[in-house]
């Protein structure tokens, strides 16, 4: 009896997932015992992997009928007895391109009168140093400010209140020199904040995302390329219902004003000290691009951010979105 074993091969980059399939012969094999062992550890496998990590957006979980649970971004772990194999564009890799339309930008008649002395927005960073592969010495980070994800974040802060009066305060503290205690570093520095002040109406911890698929991180708006962005979800604390409402509506505007600017939301059930979201219902988690991006994609990016943060706040103030 010949033996024929199914193998994967699968790379993994935080927010992107690539399955590789493959069968291999053996050749001849006299126990059937062989085959059921191999088959109950390929199924533990697939199991530990899929639950235990949290890759339910795979298209290899979409090809497993029988596993019959998922998560999804309300909040609400869901089941059913079996799932039907359904391919959607967000599982497909394209690159989009709207160098062909006029997307308007800015809109002056949301500016606000500026007051520096109730910021709407804070921003901060757990993973600092985060950069971009043209100006960090690793493909992955800078420790000079001007070169990683705080520079972006400070970009985007002056963005808020030139363009649109809305005050904001950007802490560009350094969380991750010791990487693994990072949000517990950044936790800290908040907690501390929301102690202080506690009427902003967003929050943002602004990361830069891991990947070398520049085709799935990168846009084409007015001519320009920017570098996509994605919103990362804890869906697992009590009171997640907010942020992902928030995310939730973020998300909507943006893909309303700039369609495939963003990204899938990423959801984790538990994530690293619940990416503090726990902490406030405001709170976002937010990647500007991956490593693979130039940090001129990532300044790109900002004056759409600004304009989509700047429709969300008139619209939680009984505004319409445009």
């Amino acid at each position: 009896m010949n033996i024929f074993m199914l193998h994967f091969h699968i790379f993994i980059r935080e927010g992107e997932y690539y399955v590789d399939t493959g069968i291999k012969n053996y050749g001849k094999f006299k126990s059937g015992l062989c085959i059921t062992a191999v088959l109950i550890a390929f199924m533990v496998f697939i199991f530990i992997f899929l639950f235990k990590l949290n890759i339910t957006n795979a298209i290899m979980y979409k090809e497993i009928t029988w596993l019959g649970y998922y998560n999804n971004t309300d909040g609400k772990n869901k089941s059913k007895n079996m799932l039907a194999f359904v391919l959607n564009d967000n599982d497909l890799v394209k690159k989009e391109n709207m160098s062909q339309r006029d997307v308007n930008v800015y809109d002056p008649s949301l500016k606000q009168v500026l007051d520096k002395n109730n910021p709407q927005v804070y921003i901060y960073h757990s993973h600092t140093t985060e950069s971009y592969f043209n100006v960090s010495v690793d493909f992955k980070d800078s420790w000079e400010k001007k070169y990683n994800i705080s520079g972006i974040g400070q970009m985007l802060s002056d963005l808020l209140e030139n363009d649109y009066g809305i005050a904001s305060k950007h802490d560009d503290t350094i969380h991750n020199e010791v990487y693994i205690g990072a949000y517990k570093h950044s936790r800290e520095i908040l907690q501390r904040e929301l102690i202080n002040y506690s009427g902003y109406k967003l929050i943002i911890d602004m990361h830069r995302d891991a990947s070398d698929n520049i085709a799935a991180q990168t846009l084409n708006i007015n001519g320009e390329n920017v570098a996509k962005i994605m919103f990362v979800l804890d869906i697992q604390h009590e009171g997640a219902e907010k942020n992902i409402k928030v995310t939730n509506d973020l998300v909507a505007i943006s893909n309303k004003l700039f369609p495939g600017f963003c990204k899938k939301t990423f959801t984790y059930n538990g994530g690293s000290s619940y990416f503090n979201q726990d902490l406030s219902g405001n709170c976002v988690l937010i990647e500007i691009g991956a490593n693979c991006n130039t940090l001129e994609e990532a300044q790109n990016s900002q004056k759409y951010i600004a304009r989509i943060i700047a429709e969300y706040l008139k619209m939680n103030e009984g505004g319409i979105l445009k």
